[in-house]
This record gives C-alpha cells, sequence and structure tokens, in this order.
C-alpha cells in the first residue's frame, strides 16, 4: 500500500520561512550562495522539496515549475519525471499561504 502525502502545518511554515528568506535575499547574494541566510534558505527548501517531491526535483521555489517542463529536459531526466508532482506540491503551498515564492532570476 502506498502512503499518501499530505500538506501538513510543518510544511506550510517551512514554506512561508523559505519565501522570507528568498525575499530578503539580492539577486548576488542568492547567486554567490555564501551567505547564512542563503544556508538556512537551502535547508528549508532540501527539507521541504525532498519531502514532498524527492532529491531528484525541482525546487518548489523555483517558478519554473508554473510552466511545462523547460525544452532540455527530456524524460531520461529524473527532474523531468518529477514535475508533475512538484507542480501540485507548488500550487497546493500556493494555494495554503497566498504567497508565491520564486527563486530570484539572474
Amino acid at each position: 500500500m502506498v502512503a499518501r502525502k499530505q500538506l501538513t502545518d510543518e510544511m506550510v511554515e517551512l514554506w512561508r520561512e523559505g519565501y522570507a528568506l528568498l525575499d530578503a535575499m539580492t539577486k548576488r547574494e542568492y547567486q554567490q550562495g555564501e551567505s547564512e541566510r542563503y544556508y538556512e534558505y537551502r535547508a528549508i527548501d532540501k527539507r521541504l522539496t525532498w519531502r514532498l517531491v524527492g532529491p531528484h526535483g525541482c525546487s518548489l521555489f523555483n517558478a519554473s515549475l508554473d510552466a511545462p517542463p523547460h525544452e532540455y529536459l527530456t524524460p531520461s531526466h529524473l527532474q523531468f519525471l518529477d514535475w508533475p508532482a512538484a507542480q501540485t506540491w507548488r500550487k497546493a503551498v500556493i494555494e495554503a499561504t497566498g504567497i508565491t515564492a520564486r527563486v530570484p532570476s539572474p
């Protein structure tokens, strides 16, 4: 029997915390990836994304999930296979919080 995952209060709180950290970061800080704030964000992102999608899924904070997979992703990529699940969970946390987080663009 397959266990069904459910969005929990803890996951919603991780989304809020991750968003707050992303929102406070500059694009440069995010791109350099060396600040304490960045490390804290990555730990939250990993806890949330890995728990809901898995280690090969696209970060739930990545706005790319709001569209079909990039053309460079093919079915041979694990991230491509996880794309629909990641999209579903991203929509769920956005609906639960009203917060649309996105990774800073370059």
